[in-house]
């Protein structure tokens, strides 16, 4: 590029950036960061996120924060609901629901708005980790916030009881659902389904496939748990 004068821009460093963290050389990266400015090119938010989500991954949250503070001095960028959001996202993708949690404490008190999306995302870590009591806790957050809980963030609650073998949990959990006026879809009875035949409790599998087919819901698949 040199040698035919083509300058490089932003996205140019920002391709390098991505290619340094797939290979695990976030360093190199860092180094592209503090690079950047002394060569004319200002970097952007894609420059930050790129190497913030490799962070994230590895649970480096010390590291994100001095980021944060860099894109805020040193970029002339503002830290907004975007930025949150896909931290907390990120955070809780890779199974770090308290540092997840964390950031979306300190969005809510810098007065943005998080979504029913990123809650979901922290309850599913949560839930994955069987610390259902965390989860069950936002969910009852969510409605005192007017963020009502969608069956996506239901089926995450609904999969973790039954990962941590509580199906009575299930049970109340479902009827919860309908109170709020949110159906079961496809892949919360799948859900189901699966947690019960890994409990060998196929009885009650067969009570619940029974009660999906009244509701007009096949999902052959399913069959093979029983």
């Amino acid at each position: 590029m040199q040698l035919v004068e083509i300058t490089p821009n932003v996205v140019t460093y920002n391709s390098l950036i991505k290619g340094y963290c797939d290979l695990h050389r976030v360093e190199d990266a860092i180094e592209l960061i503090a690079e950047m400015p002394l060569k004319g090119c200002y970097l952007d938010k894609v420059s930050y996120y790129t190497v913030m989500s490799f962070l994230c991954k590895e649970k480096r949250v010390k590291e994100v924060r001095e980021l944060m503070d860099k894109m805020v001095k040193d970029g002339k960028l503002i830290l907004d609901q975007v930025t949150y959001n896909t931290l907390i996202h990120m955070l809780s993708k890779h199974g770090h629901g308290d540092e997840a949690l964390e950031f979306l404490r300190e969005a809510e008190e810098r007065g943005f708005l998080v979504d029913k999306v990123g809650y979901s995302a922290i309850v599913h870590s949560f839930c994955k980790a069987g610390r259902i009591d965390i989860a069950k806790e936002l969910v009852n957050e969510m409605f005192k916030k007017s963020c009502i809980p969608d069956v996506v963030t239901y089926t995450a609650v609904l999969n973790g009881f039954c990962l941590v073998g509580k199906e009575d949990k299930v049970k109340e959990m479902l009827k919860q659902m309908y109170k709020n006026g949110c159906k079961p879809n496809t892949v919360s009875y799948t859900a189901l389904l699966h947690g019960l035949g890994r409990s060998g409790k196929s009885s009650e599998a067969r009570e619940m496939m029974k009660m999906s087919e009244e509701e007009r819901w096949t999902q052959m698949p399913s069959l093979m748990v029983l």
